[in-house]
């Protein structure tokens, strides 16, 4: 499926769209951060990736008492995403396996990621730390973590990422992992 045309490629920006139903047009941004889980003095780790989308969709009912819900997040939920317990390796080990996959092409530092609702296509950024792809390629698998309402260009990302999960705004479920050549 080709990019459309109106967004180009943004290089190093850890930047990437959700794609529409139909495959052409792209229904919102997201910003990508990939990291590497490890557990000290273990051999496991865990590549993941932690998207972002730049707009916040909330909804809910007009009857008292109703719980304003994250539309984006209820969605993936539904397609079998778990909220996630913990960050480490062993956690995000846990989370469940999700129909997709994630296909990345080391030459241009792209991704492209379908997983039920989610169609991401976009780049890693500079960001991606050494050995990510060969965890991920490992393990054939790549934790895909979602978060809404916090900011991955911050200094404290990681901290910004584990304060979602207890607040109960960040999903992940594990998606089988290929490289392109």
């Amino acid at each position: 499926m080709a990019r459309p045309a109106q967004l180009p490629r943004q290089r190093g920006a850890g930047f990437g769209v959700v794609i529409g139903p139909d495959g052409s047009q792209p229904l919102m941004t997201i910003d990508a951060s990939p990291g590497v889980y490890s557990a000290p003095g273990q051999r496991r780790a865990v590549a993941t990736l932690t998207l972002v989308p730049r707009l916040q969709v909330l909804t809910g009912d007009l009857h008292a008492g109703a719980e304003i819900v994250d539309a984006v997040l209820a969605a993936l939920l539904g397609d079998g995403f778990a909220l996630v317990a913990a960050l480490n390796a062993d956690g995000l080990a846990q989370l469940p396996l999700i129909p997709g996959r994630a296909v990345f092409s080391p030459r241009e530092g792209a991704l492209r990621i379908t997983a039920g609702c989610l169609d991401y296509d976009g780049d890693i950024g500079p960001a991606a730390p050494a050995g990510w792809a060969r965890t991920a390629g490992q393990h054939r698998a790549l934790v895909v973590l979602v978060a809404t309402g916090i900011d991955l260009h911050a200094p404290d990302r990681t901290a910004r990422i584990d304060q979602a999960r207890a607040g109960g705004c960040l999903v992940g479920g594990r998606l089988g992992f290929t490289t392109e050549a």
